[in-house]
């Protein structure tokens, strides 16, 4: 017999607290009588009744997470975050050894040599995806019949999903120069995703200029000191926290506002995260507003008409990877 059961048994009869004993080894019967008359009561194995799933939050279950995540250590990592110290990236809730050409990119963007594209490694020579080729001579770019884009201070890769693209590690396309620009410590753009480093804040708040990272411990635009991803030392633009203001709005990764709160992005099945284009985690795109899985057969292309280079009978055609 649950607690359910004792709530409406006191609301029935009126008994207290006092009259009852509860148990939690799961063993023996559910009710009992003790030596003084109070009833017993075997709850059964205590349940963890924390949040769990989400990226940051406790696996389900000491295994399991959502929308697309990994449990790594006992907490949820998101889709597209690296495991621990080895080079494996998390895909949609599998581990997935990352860096080398023709495989994922790992965390941010990073490959051991080539340009990441569209979700994954290309070496130098190598397509990034039908914009152009690879290329590592001066700067990791790729080379267009307009020009590069993509490296340190170039232009962003755009054109339908390829949408300000970045292609090298650590780079993030600004939005309001639409140039590739280091990302993620403070007085930097934020980098894809709403991300900045080490508990830093994502302030939204200029209307001129990008998002831009405030470190951990410096202050928000207008809404007070950033601590661990939130404004007002914490209290706020967070995820399931009010949005700060004025237009600060949500501060820490994977999160954007919307009606007042602070809800999560770039996950299976989630809203696309906004910013320089709309962002989902790897090896997610953006459709219809939405984060679906891309760049195998039958789905969708990834970001820059990009189909998984491992299965090499795909292209994509009219947007689907077939």
């Amino acid at each position: 017999m649950g607690l359910g059961l004792w709530i409406c048994l006191t609301a029935l009869v009126g008994c207290t607290v006092d009259d009852f004993r509860f148990t939690t080894d799961g063993g023996g019967e559910d009710m009992a009588a003790d030596t003084d008359g109070a009833a017993v009561f075997d709850l059964g194995t205590p349940v963890d009744l924390s949040p769990c799933g989400q990226p940051g939050q406790g696996c389900c279950g000491g295994t399991t997470c959502s929308v697309g995540g990994c449990c790594s250590m006992g907490t949820c990592l998101a889709s597209g975050s690296n495991l621990g110290t080895s080079s494996n990236v998390c895909l949609n809730g599998v581990a997935v050894h990352c860096g080398v050409a023709g495989g994922p990119c790992c965390e941010g963007n990073a490959c051991t040599s080539g340009c990441c594209f569209g979700g994954y490694c290309s070496m130098s020579g190598g397509a990034c995806g039908g914009l152009g080729s690879c290329n590592t001579t001066v700067v990791t770019d790729c080379l267009t019949s307009t020009g590069p884009c993509g490296g340190s201070g170039q232009a962003c890769c755009e054109g339908g999903k390829m949408l300000g693209l970045c292609v090298a590690s650590g780079l993030s396309c600004d939005s309001s120069t639409r140039t590739c620009k280091a990302c993620g410590g403070a007085g930097q753009v934020c980098c894809d995703g709403n991300r900045c480093d080490n508990g830093g804040c994502c302030d939204h708040s200029s209307s001129t200029a990008a998002p831009t990272c405030v470190a951990s411990g410096g202050n928000c635009a207008a809404d007070g000191m950033c601590l661990n991803g939130g404004c007002l030392s914490g209290g706020c633009g967070k995820l399931g926290q009010a949005c700060c203001k004025p237009g600060v709005l949500c501060t820490d990764e994977g999160t954007f506002c919307l009606t007042g709160t602070c809800r999560r992005c770039g996950g299976a099945g989630e809203p696309c995260c906004v910013g320089a284009s709309k962002w989902c985690a790897a090896p997610f795109v953006c459709q219809t507003a939405s984060c679906v899985p891309c760049g195998h057969k039958s789905e969708p292309c990834c970001a820059g008409g990009v189909c998984d280079p491992i299965v090499s009978n795909l292209s994509c055609v009219s947007d689907v990877c077939n």
